[in-house]
């Protein structure tokens, strides 16, 4: 388990996964240069950052990983979260997805269709939760995006080691939507450190809360599901089917694109695996959206590797 894991077990699937893609990628491309060197040891402070970040996150909750890369229809989810609450029969369920950018969830680019990534996760990740759990009640907790960064912090050069993770954790803070009903909030995080929630002296939620009860999920799942899905997938298998190239960053991107009428100049997407191969031979080093490819690749090797207790070539992911 995730919270199971010693500080040096950490650090050594993180390191072991990042000396892989290094090999990946070729070491003497990576070790031509100091610079290239620096962002190698950067690479690994971030990542053994953010694997010490997403513990701490699960330590303070009642919520455990459920599956890593979970795959559904043409989908796949970074990472899906339950907890089981055998009183009331239900199975809670959250999906988080990483992002290596600073993006937010905006419940009014989600109407327009431009942010429709996180709830037709969740909506995927339900059916694949009911399918494994039957006999109970598959209810939605929540919708993350988990930032990949590197942030600073100012303290005191004297303060205590615990207070100088405690403001990292606040920066490291997931944002998205929490279900506001059954004390999910709390159960996701005891201290509500790692989630957009925050708490009057009432006990009501403030005004900076991004929550929505179970029924305005309902409501949300429903909207998407009716004016989005169908058109997505028919979208991507023409796409996919006749091979067309189409100027998007990626799948769904293109789709909202679609939806809104503008055009983006920044990639050729013909279908997942393609796109992939073609992309690995444009990065360069320096190139951002290579850091970006790698962090992504380097988090789910790492998610993988712990959750299925085996060492997974990143390659192969």
């Amino acid at each position: 388990k995730w919270t199971e894991l010693t500080e040096q077990e950490r650090n050594e699937i993180a390191d072991e996964c990042l000396n892989n893609i290094v090999a990946d990628y070729g070491n003497t491309v990576l070790k031509s240069s100091a610079r290239n060197e620096y962002m190698i040891e950067r690479t690994r402070r971030i990542l053994r950052r953010t694997v010490w970040a997403l513990q701490k996150q699960l330590e303070q909750g009642e919520f455990q990983p459920e599956g890593f890369e979970v795959t559904f229809g043409g989908g796949r989810i970074d990472r899906v979260d339950a907890m089981e609450d055998p009183d009331q029969n239900k199975v809670y369920v959250k999906v988080i997805d990483y992002k290596t950018g600073n993006t937010s969830f905006d419940l009014v680019y989600l109407y327009h269709g431009l942010q429709l990534q996180l709830m037709i996760y969740l909506d995927g990740a339900l059916r694949v939760e009911q399918k494994k759990y039957p006999d109970k009640e598959i209810v939605p907790a929540g919708v993350f995006y988990y930032n990949v960064k590197d942030p600073m912090i100012q303290e005191k050069i004297h303060a205590d080691v615990e207070s100088v993770s405690d403001q990292m954790l606040k920066k490291l803070k997931m944002n998205g939507l929490v279900q506001a009903d059954d004390d999910v909030s709390f159960r996701i995080d005891n201290t509500l450190s790692s989630i957009p929630v925050s708490v009057n002296k009432d006990g009501s939620f403030s005004r900076r809360s991004s929550v929505a009860s179970r029924k305005q999920f309902d409501a949300l799942g429903a909207y998407v599901r009716r004016n989005f899905i169908s058109d997505i997938a028919l979208y991507i298998f023409i796409f996919c089917f006749l091979n067309l190239h189409v100027k998007s960053p990626t799948a769904i991107t293109m789709v909202n694109h679609l939806f809104c009428h503008a055009t983006v100049n920044t990639d050729v997407f013909t279908c997942d695996k393609a796109c992939f191969f073609r992309a690995k031979k444009q990065y360069h080093i320096g190139n951002i959206h290579r850091i970006s490819d790698t962090m992504n690749r380097l988090l789910h090797c790492i998610c993988s590797c712990i959750f299925n207790k085996v060492s997974i070539y990143p390659g192969e992911i």
